[in-house]
C-alpha cells in the first residue's frame, strides 16, 4: 500500500521551493535585499549615462571643429632660448634711451649688448647662440702652433723680515693670438701654490702681444721654513667680454730652485695651454651696472654665472645671487635673486636699482655673492666679487667705465673669489 507526501512537501524539490528555502536561509530580511537590487541597479545606471555622456561630448566637439583659428591661441610651448633673448632685451634696456653697450671704450662697441662685441639696432633681436657655453679646447682663430704660447718675465723678492714674498709680474712677450684680429686682451693671474685661494691678477691691457704690466703684489705670512716647499704660479689669459677667456699659456716656479736672498728677474717660456679652459675654484658671475645720474640710481641687473663651485651631494648647487650695497664698509641693503634649482650654470636676467646720489659714488660699492639655498640648515656661501672705487682689477675698472659712461648699461663677466661674512647694518 503506497504512501502520499504531504501536501506542505509536494514542490520542495521545485525551483519555488528552492528559492524560498534559500530566501528563508539568509539573515537578511525580503525587503533588504529588495533595496540592494535597487540600489545597485541605480548605481549601473548611473555608470552608463556618464560613459554615454562623455561619449556625446566628445561627437560634439568634433563636430563642432572649424578650420578658422580660434580668437584666442591656445597655450604652445616656448621655446627658451627665444624667451631669455625677450628678457634681456626688455630688462637690459630701460626704455629711456639707456643703451647697452659692453665695458670697452672702442666706438665699434657702442650700442645694445652684443657679445662679440658688435652692435645691435634697436629693431634687431639678440642671438642668443653667442651667449652659449663653448666646448672644451681653444675655439678661435688665433690659435698658434704648440709651444709657441710666449714668454713672460717675472720678479721674485723675499723679505726675511717680514716673511713676505714680492711677486712681481714685469711683461709677456711675443703672445698666442686669441682674437679673430690677430691679437689679445690679455692680463697675468698669480698665485704660490698649494693655496689656490689668494690670487691676484693685473690689469688688462687691450690689443697687445706683447703687454708691459711691472704690477708688483705682496703674499704675507710665508715663513721661511715652508717657503722652498712652495711654487709660484702664473696664468696667462686672453680677457674676452662675453664668452670665457681663453687661457694662453701657464708657468710655474718652484722655489726650492730660486736663491731668495737675492732678487730674481728671469724671462721664461710660457707652456702650452690645455685643451680644457682654465675654471676658477667658485665660479663666475656676468652682472650688468648702469648709472642714472638724473634719478639719482644705480641699477643692477643679475645675468647669470657659470663654473660654480658643487655644493650638493649631487654634484649640482641650489644658487642664487645676493646684492649687498656697501657704505664706508657698512652694509646698507641687500637685495636677492630667485633661487635656480639643481645647476651649476644658472640663469637670472633680473634688475635691481638703489637710491645713490652723485655726492656719495666715492664712499659707496656693491659685493655681490652666489649663496646655495638648503632648504634644511644653513646656506652655504660659494663665491663673491667685489664693485666699487676700491676694488681692484676688473672690479674697480668697470665701475670706473659705468660712471665714464652714463645712462649706459656696462655687462661684464667677473670671477668669484672666496666668500666671506659681511658686517650687518
Amino acid at each position: 500500500m503506497s504512501t502520499k507526501p504531504p501536501p506542505g512537501d509536494k514542490d520542495d524539490n521545485s525551483i519555488e521551493g528552492l528559492v524560498k528555502k534559500g530566501i528563508d536561509a539568509l539573515p537578511i530580511p525580503l525587503w533588504g535585499l529588495i533595496a540592494i537590487g535597487i540600489g545597485l541597479a541605480l548605481l549601473i545606471l548611473v555608470i552608463l549615462c556618464c560613459c554615454c555622456r562623455k561619449c556625446c561630448c566628445k561627437k560634439k566637439k568634433k563636430r563642432s571643429k572649424s578650420p578658422d583659428p580660434p580668437k584666442r591661441m591656445p597655450k604652445q610651448r616656448v621655446d627658451l632660448r627665444t624667451f631669455r633673448q625677450e628678457t634681456i632685451v626688455q630688462e637690459i634696456q630701460p626704455k629711456d634711451a639707456s643703451r647697452l653697450q659692453t665695458p670697452s671704450s672702442s666706438s665699434n662697441r657702442t650700442g645694445y649688448l652684443s657679445p662679440k662685441g658688435g652692435s645691435l639696432s634697436r629693431g634687431s633681436s639678440l642671438d642668443y647662440s653667442l651667449y652659449a657655453e663653448e666646448e672644451h679646447g681653444v675655439a678661435h682663430a688665433g690659435d698658434v702652433t704648440p709651444g709657441k704660447c710666449g714668454r713672460l718675465r717675472y720678479g721674485l723678492e723675499y723679505d726675511f723680515d717680514s716673511q713676505v714674498m714680492n711677486v712681481t709680474v714685469c711683461e709677456c712677450r711675443d703672445l698666442a693670438a686669441k682674437d679673430r684680429g690677430g691679437s689679445s686682451d690679455p692680463y697675468v693671474k698669480v698665485c704660490i701654490l698649494p693655496n689656490k685661494r689668494l690670487k691676484y691678477q693685473t690689469k688688462v691691457l687691450k690689443k697687445t702681444l706683447n703687454p708691459v704690466y711691472n704690477e708688483m703684489f705682496a703674499f704675507r705670512d710665508m715663513e721661511f721654513k715652508s717657503i722652498r716647499d712652495r711654487t709660484v704660479f702664473f696664468e696667462v689669459y686672453d680677457f674676452d667680454q662675453l664668452t670665457r677667456h681663453d687661457l694662453i699659456g701657464v708657468l710655474t716656479v718652484p722655489l726650492e730652485n730660486i736663491d731668495l736672498t737675492q732678487t730674481t728677474t728671469k724671462m721664461e717660456e710660457l707652456k702650452e695651454a690645455s685643451k680644457t679652459k682654465g675654471i676658477t675654484d667658485y665660479g663666475e658671475i656676468l652682472f650688468a651696472l648702469c648709472y642714472l645720474p638724473t634719478a639719482a640710481r644705480l641699477q643692477v641687473v643679475i645675468m647669470k654665472a657659470r663654473n660654480l663651485k658643487a655644493m650638493d651631494i649631487t654634484g649640482k648647487s641650489d644658487p642664487y645671487a645676493k646684492i649687498s650695497f656697501m657704505m664706508d664698509g657698512k652694509r646698507l641693503k641687500k637685495k636677492k635673486t630667485s633661487v635656480k634649482k639643481n645647476t651649476l650654470k644658472p640663469v637670472w636676467n633680473e634688475s635691481f636699482q638703489f637710491d645713490c646720489p652723485k655726492e656719495k659714488l666715492d664712499r659707496i660699492g656693491l659685493i655681490i655673492s652666489v649663496v646655495d639655498y638648503d632648504t634644511l640648515g644653513r646656506n652655504d656661501g660659494i663665491g663673491q666679487v667685489e664693485v666699487g672705487p676700491r676694488a681692484l682689477a676688473l672690479g674697480g675698472q668697470h665701475w670706473r667705465q659705468m660712471l665714464s659712461q652714463p645712462r649706459k648699461q656696462l655687462a661684464q663677466w667677473h670671477v668669484l673669489g672666496e666668500f666671506r661674512s659681511l658686517p650687518k647694518k
